[in-house]
């Protein structure tokens, strides 16, 4: 994949929704990958607001009813 390619982008998203057992990239996978990428790019932002990627992922899973 291409730096900053679309597989690259779509990467942490499609890896939860494999682990979400779930065939298809919804919104919900989406926001746990924009974390990632905020946490990457802007590690300050979600700091900021006293979060970090694995607590948007950690939120995400439970709104879904998946315990990890």
């Amino acid at each position: 994949a291409r730096e900053g390619g679309i597989d690259e982008t779509l990467d942490p998203p499609l890896r939860d929704a494999r682990k979400l057992r779930h065939g298809y990239i919804g919104t919900e996978h989406l926001v746990i990958g924009a974390a990632s990428v905020i946490e990457q790019e802007s590690p300050r932002l979600l700091c900021q607001l006293g979060l970090s990627a694995d607590d948007v992922r950690r939120e995400t899973y439970a709104l879904l009813g998946h315990v990890t």
